[in-house]
């Protein structure tokens, strides 16, 4: 299974739909016919409970997943507190059979090290492994055209996303 996390506080946001194309990408090249997104601002204030039902499904579903797709919008230069609650769920390396990508979108360039220095750690301290270079795409990438910022993304990246 690939599966996407987006933790974007906006309802299908542009982040939402650029983790759909790196699912995407991610899926026809493994071949996996299993793929969800799971958009974050709809859990609400489920995020907080820890001893929520769906929360431990959600958990042991991530921790099956052959991928996991980690998206945020940078604020204040990090991923969002929303994803760091999600994340907050998984115990210590929870995630040790999991390949992870980070993706981060952000106003400009200047913010473009938050992916690696900020959310690829915390996947790593979970026990994921991430093999590729982490995804940060500028709003104005996203305005001329995301799958373009996607495309050049997965030619640098690709050969280290395998079946």
């Amino acid at each position: 299974m690939v599966l996407g996390v987006v933790g974007n506080p906006k309802p299908r946001s542009r982040t939402f739909r650029l983790a759909e194309l790196v699912v995407q990408r991610v899926a026809e090249a493994t071949s996996d016919s299993e793929v969800m997104v799971w958009d974050l601002a709809d859990w609400g204030g489920r995020l907080l409970d820890w001893k929520h039902p769906e929360n431990s499904n959600a958990v042991a579903t991530a921790q099956g997943c052959r991928w996991l797709i980690v998206a945020s919008p940078t604020y204040k230069a990090s991923y969002t507190g929303m994803l760091k609650c999600f994340l907050d769920l998984f115990p210590y390396r929870g995630l040790a059979s999991v390949r992870a990508i980070p993706m981060m979108v952000g106003a400009a360039m200047d913010h473009q090290l938050a992916v690696d220095c900020h959310l690829r750690p915390v996947l790593l301290e979970l026990g994921a492994s991430c093999p590729t270079q982490g995804l940060y795409v500028s709003e104005a990438e996203l305005e001329e055209d995301a799958e373009k910022a996607v495309a050049r993304w997965w030619e640098a990246n690709r050969q280290w996303v395998s079946t």
